[in-house]
């Protein structure tokens, strides 16, 4: 029985992977340290032409004491609305009736739940992030649901500190608001 749930969570182990990859690289690449499509670059035949790039887009968020502190600044979202509202309920547990400014309070902690939390604190964060229109987030919001949600359901601790790892860093690359 054992083989067999290992080999079930195998496809969901590697969606969650590879969203997880594909914006890490997204973060890589937002420091300048992957090549990034978006940046156009102008390469000089001399040594007196400077190079010029393009900044690409998704370098702006705010971290979760933000949208805690700044509920005025909520867009598309409401303080009172639940978590279950905006994720789906595989992987939630008793969290689901939880609102999402309370979520932005939660702790972690060295259980898988304690890491579910510490993933909804900087969900929620992302978010507000990405629906926000005065913030050019990383991420849209079907994009972060997604993410979310395939971290929730592995019910694993390192795919869910992973998620929360990329969502952390893109909440702290700088609020414009």
């Amino acid at each position: 029985m054992r083989g067999f749930r290992r080999r079930s969570q195998r496809p969901l182990l590697l969606v969650v992977l590879a969203v997880g990859g594909f914006l890490t690289a997204g973060v890589v690449a937002g420091v300048g340290l992957a090549w990034n499509p978006t940046t156009t670059q102008t390469t000089p035949s001399t040594t007196t032409t400077p190079t010029t790039t393009t900044t690409p887009e998704g370098k702006e968020g705010c971290t979760p004491g933000f949208w805690k502190n700044h509920p005025e600044d909520w867009e598309g979202f409401s303080t009172d609305q639940t978590l279950a509202s905006v994720f789906g309920p595989t992987g939630l547990g008793g969290l689901g009736s939880t609102t999402l400014l309370d979520a932005l309070s939660f702790k972690g902690g060295s259980t898988i739940t304690a890491a579910k939390r510490i993933l909804l604190r900087h969900a929620v964060a992302a978010l507000l992030n990405s629906a926000h229109s005065g913030v050019d987030f990383g991420m849209t919001t079907a994009e972060v649901i997604a993410a979310v949600n395939a971290a929730l359901s592995s019910n694993d601790r390192a795919a869910i500190l992973a998620a929360k790892n990329v969502l952390a860093g893109l909440n702290e690359s700088g609020c414009p608001l």
